[in-house]
């Protein structure tokens, strides 16, 4: 819907002000992720290479067949990686038929180890792409290449490999381009087999064998992979090779497509695990041509040898082996009995280092044991004499003690006669103005039998003002009660309000440092509840000095205000200070309480939230398990400490796109929470919205939007619409409201989140100003992109009025108003923002990535009006990047032969033969990276200008011998 995404963070907790556990959140953008997330979008609008629904960013990689750009899914507001057809590709050729078949092909392979399919579509042009699944790591090939010796756990990887092709074979599906490049090796350890564009779907005839298990698999699943074309015909002639020579088997380097089955994938399997094994492919040499020979003859004799020497098991090397044989007979039958023996041989290895590491344990703890026995000999020694010490001085000390025991009596008879008074205070207090609620109505302050919770609190408040004017202590006392209960019910204002009179009354009536201290505390949760973060930081970082110098760091009262400084810290974003103090406290709770002390299991949760929060995701996943099942052990199933931390499974399932656990589990933590504490608590309203962001994720928008409107409706009464987290609530609104296509109604929710945030954060603040950049995305949706290109207009002008603006935010909303002035035909008022954007890319090394797209959108605006002065600045700054890919230099060949072209029409011959020579040097150093099209060259009418040309003529000439 926005036209840049909203970064997440930990939602704060609101929870009630005692070492609470926070949720691993989703909520709206921060000023900092502001600037940050700013620096890495692009815009949605304009341009051939539009995608609906998704904002293109950089290229992350290129393949035979298609580019790979991140982008951010609009509806889910999620980062994912879109393929598009190389746009060299026309929209019905082969190649396309190819793009899609493997589109079709893998969305419909339901695999951890495969990417998953989000989306299949065509671009503006018409061209299709695939949004899938955005891996976070590195390709297979790079890791390789650059680990150098260090540690690499080879056999668990290649197992993952063979676990995900074969699930494809058990589907009837072969890969035919396995290779270390077409692997990503995720950051967490996650592998995935990449690149199914060669994917082919067997006919029963070629399904070769198959094992009875891979049977009863595709019995249970009961689905049956559905192709495109029966077969290879359309897009494959016949000994036309397919794949990548240095891994391919003998039949499959052949060109024999009739005897390519699944044992050629393990043939591939094999070359993978050859190159995990010795650094290098099965087959070298001088060029692609003899590399491919080589693997028509099956020349593996030297990847044999290398494998003989790498120093692996050698049941690792003989399978290896296996798998590279030249008779597909002798090679396992499919990818899936592959991973049953690498699993089998994994097993085998880690019961060795079991064994070996249990000796060396069994030895080392022989040796502490003879230790600890020469050492408590010495030391019975030592005891026997400090006994005889300690009776010599027994009797005087012995008198000392009786006397201050007795000034501690005294001391402690009138502490428990002012105690019995305050305490007869209170009851008299709780009986007339707390149990008498539930009397008869009218009757002695009843307020019937019906009477709620809120509704006594409500008429005892009164009470405090005038009950306990001479008892401030007690009235203190009282209030904190009151607050508590308050925050339990989510009046976060009230209580803030009680809190602070607690706070007064025990500073102003010298009540013990201890005690004021508390209530400080007290206060600094409310203030950061009530998104007054500031005050919060500065109360909560004073209380934890005071209480760690008056009472130690390790008292109840300092780790509870520690934990309410890492909840605002992380509120903040500022992870790593929570997260260090998290684990402090984590380490002194288990120490004071034990592993299961209720505080401890807090802290767990804690801790988890601050993983999560650095990155570190399956340690969050492993610790808030173990502390969920540990917690209903302690308190119960129906806990609301339970079900919070329940709810930040959920999430977490959430950030780890697991969105089907999310919402299993999810359903039933609301539901609970429900019963448990109310449709309307805080923490109802966290799973809530993490709820309605799996549902999203699933496609499931409608079910995304009740919950959606649910959590603002309950968010505006009870906080009010002007609360930080009613705001992040409706941002969310919205974007559900544009994930069902209702634009209309996205913008006024945008609309009047712009108001609200004018009148908390003012117009220059960076969220505010995000904000415009979202209205002026409904407006570019609902094709009006007159009003787009003004609200953007309006924000990059309010932006740079900021004297501490962040430049990358400034530098990614320009980019975005230059293609949408350019989509309202004003190219004349972009161009000095093109100007601007150039001088930022290159001479302040900002966002180049996008200064390619954002040079085309100039010279196409240059074509329409025939240009020639326009289009030759253009080809300059452009060649000023010294571009080294063939499609840009063919591009900016073309944009030269423009030039020349409407020069040429101008009766301007020295400027003409000058862009046309340019435009040949181009193409010169085009053919030398690798560029072939020459149908490109003779079929584009800018090129006339050059066909008369005898340099032309022959650089035609020389790729079409070459081709």
């Amino acid at each position: 819907m926005s036209t840049r995404p909203e970064s997440p963070h930990t939602e704060l907790h609101l929870s009630r002000p005692v070492p609470g556990a926070s949720l691993l959140g989703l909520a709206d953008v921060t000023t900092a992720q502001s600037a940050q997330s700013a620096s890495q979008s692009v815009r949605m609008a304009g341009g051939p290479d539009v995608v609906p629904g998704y904002e293109l960013g950089e290229e992350l990689g290129r393949g035979g067949m298609g580019v790979v750009r991140r982008a951010r899914d609009v509806a889910l507001d999620r980062v994912v990686a879109v393929k598009i057809l190389h746009e060299k590709y026309d929209a019905n050729s082969a190649t396309a038929v190819r793009f899609v078949e493997e589109s079709r092909i893998t969305a419909q392979l339901q695999h951890p180890g495969i990417p998953a399919v989000y989306h299949v579509g065509k671009t503006a042009a018409g061209a299709p792409f695939l949004a899938m699944k955005l891996i976070r790591g590195h390709t297979l090939d790079a890791i390789l290449a650059k680990r150098a010796g260090e540690p690499f756990h080879v056999l668990a990887v290649f197992e993952a490999i063979c676990q995900a092709v074969g699930y494809a074979h058990a589907h009837d599906v072969i890969h035919r381009d396995i290779k270390p490049a077409n692997v990503m090796v995720g950051s967490f350890g996650e592998v995935q087999v990449m690149d199914w564009g060669l994917a082919k779907v067997m006919r029963n005839a070629e399904c070769g064998m198959r094992n009875e298990s891979q049977e009863q698999d595709k019995k249970e699943v009961n689905t049956e992979i559905r192709s495109l074309r029966d077969s290879d015909g359309t897009v494959t002639q016949a000994g036309l090779v397919m794949g990548t020579p240095a891994y391919m088997s003998p039949e499959q380097a052949g060109g024999e497509h009739d005897r390519v089955d699944r044992r050629a994938d393990v043939f591939g399997l094999g070359g993978v695990l050859c190159a995990m094994l010795t650094g290098k492919p099965p087959y070298e040499g001088t060029s692609a041509e003899s590399v491919r020979l080589n693997a028509v003859r099956g020349a593996t004799g030297p990847a044999l040898a290398r494998l003989d020497a790498c120093g692996a098991e050698p049941e690792v090397v003989a399978l290896c082996k296996r798998c590279l044989s030249f008779d597909p007979a002798e090679r396992p039958a499919d990818a899936d009995v592959l991973a049953h023996e690498i699993a089998a041989l994994r097993r085998a290895s880690d019961e060795r280092a079991r064994k070996a590491e249990l000796s060396r344990a069994t030895a080392e703890v022989q040796l502490t044991e003879q230790k600890k026995r020469r050492r408590l000999a010495v030391n019975a020694g030592a005891a026997i004499t400090a006994v005889l010490t300690i009776g010599f001085g027994g009797t005087y000390f012995g008198l000392k003690r009786s006397e201050k025991a007795r000034e501690r009596e005294t001391a402690q008879r009138k502490t428990a006669e002012a105690k019995q008074a305050e305490a007869a205070a209170v009851l008299k207090f709780i009986d007339d103005k707390v149990f008498s609620a539930a009397r008869p109505k009218g009757q002695e302050g009843g307020l019937g039998w019906d009477v709620t919770l809120r509704q006594t609190l409500d008429a005892a408040l009164p009470a405090l003002d005038t009950d306990f004017r001479d008892q401030p202590l007690v009235e203190a006392t009282l209030r904190i009660s009151f607050a508590n209960t308050l925050w339990f019910l989510g009046d976060f204002k009230g209580a803030d309000a009680n809190y602070e009179r607690a706070w007064r009354l025990r500073r102003d009536h010298d009540a013990p440092a201890a005690e004021t201290l508390v209530a400080e505390y007290n206060l600094a949760y409310s203030r950061m509840g009530l998104d007054r973060n500031d005050e919060a930081i500065a109360r909560f970082e004073s209380v934890a000095n005071a209480q760690a110098e008056l009472l130690g760091k390790d008292h109840k009262d300092t780790i509870a205000t520690r934990t309410g400084l890492a909840h605002t810290y992380e509120s903040l974003n500022r992870h790593a200070e929570a997260l260090a103090i998290r684990q402090d406290v984590y380490e002194i709770q288990k120490r004071v309480g034990g592993p299961e002390g209720v505080n401890t299991l807090i802290s767990a949760q804690n801790l988890a939230s601050s993983f999560a929060n650095a990155g570190r995701h399956e340690e969050a996943l492993k610790l808030l398990n173990e502390t969920v099942a540990a917690q209903a052990r302690v308190h119960g199933a129906d806990h609301p400490l339970t079900l919070l931390g329940q709810s930040s499974v959920v999430r977490l399932h959430n950030q780890l796109e697991q969105y089907a656990a999310a919402v299993k589990l999810g359903e039933t933590v609301m539901a609970r929470q429900k019963a448990v504490i109310g449709a309307d608590h805080p923490d109802r309203m966290n799973t809530l919205g993490s709820l309605a962001i799996a549902y999203a994720a699933l496609g499931q928008y409608d079910r995304a939007l009740a919950l959606n409107t649910e959590k603002y409706d309950t968010l505006k009464v009870k906080l009010g619409p002007d609360n930080v987290h009613t705001i992040h609530a409706l941002s969310n609104l919205a974007a559900s409201l544009g994930a069902l296509n209702r634009y209309e109604d996205a913008l006024v929710r945008f609309e009047e989140k712009y108001s609200l945030q004018v009148k908390r954060l003012g117009e220059t603040h960076p969220d505010t100003i995000l904000t415009l950049t979202k209205i002026a995305g409904s407006h570019f949706l609902l094709n009006r992109f007159e009003k787009s290109a003004e609200f953007l207009t309006k924000a990059y002008s309010q932006i740079v009025a900021t004297p501490t603006h962040d430049p990358a935010f400034a530098h990614s909303i320009r980019y975005r108003l230059i293609g949408s002035l350019y989509d309202c035909g004003k190219g004349d008022e972009a161009r000095p923002h093109v100007d601007g954007y150039y001088s930022d890319c290159v001479e302040r090394k900002r966002g180049a990535e996008n200064l390619e797209y954002v040079l085309r959108q100039r010279y196409k605006y240059a074509e329409k009006q025939k240009d020639p002065a326009e289009l030759a600045k253009v080809a300059s700054l452009w060649g000023r990047l010294n571009p080294t890919d063939v499609t840009s230099l063919g591009e900016l060949a073309r944009v030269h032969a423009l030039a020349a072209t409407f020069y040429h029409a101008q009766k301007k011959a020295t400027e003409s033969t000058a862009q046309a020579d340019l435009s040949l040097a181009v193409l010169a150093k085009a053919v030398k990276a690798g560029f072939m099209d020459f149908p490109y060259l003779e079929s584009t009418d800018a090129f006339n200008v050059l066909r008369g040309r005898d340099d032309f003529k022959k650089l035609v000439a020389r790729l079409k011998v070459k081709d």
